[in-house]
């Protein structure tokens, strides 16, 4: 049996009245957990969508599913990724309209055991 003990808490995008697309990027060591905490609003009636990505070698991207949130009001999201299977993951923002505030937390875990079975 095993247990995970944060090993990073920070801030990996932080964006006030976003009206362009933009991204993120978070390199992640495999076998790890990792969950990213979004939250966002909308500015004078601004729309956007975010989403998490993954790659394994840093260039090509693709959506991870069911990881997806629209901002068309007040949201909050809180994506898992466990255990850690590619090594690059990107918070990707596209602008629809308007602007947009929006932050995405990391916490990243590492397993580590307890000596019991």
């Amino acid at each position: 049996m095993s247990q995970s003990t944060l090993i990073d808490n920070s801030t990996l995008i932080s964006k006030s009245n976003q009206t362009s697309s933009t991204s993120a990027v978070y390199n992640v060591a495999l076998g790890t957990d990792v969950t990213f905490q979004v939250s966002g609003s909308q500015v004078s009636s601004g729309t956007g969508t975010i989403k998490l990505q993954q790659s394994c070698d840093g260039v090509t991207y693709f959506d991870v599913s069911g990881d997806s949130l629209t901002i068309n009001g007040t949201v909050t999201a809180l994506w898992v990724v466990s255990p850690v299977t590619t090594q690059y993951y990107k918070v990707a923002y596209t602008a629809t309209s308007g602007g947009t505030n929006f932050t995405v937390l990391v916490n990243l875990f590492c397993r580590v055991g307890n000596g019991s079975l």
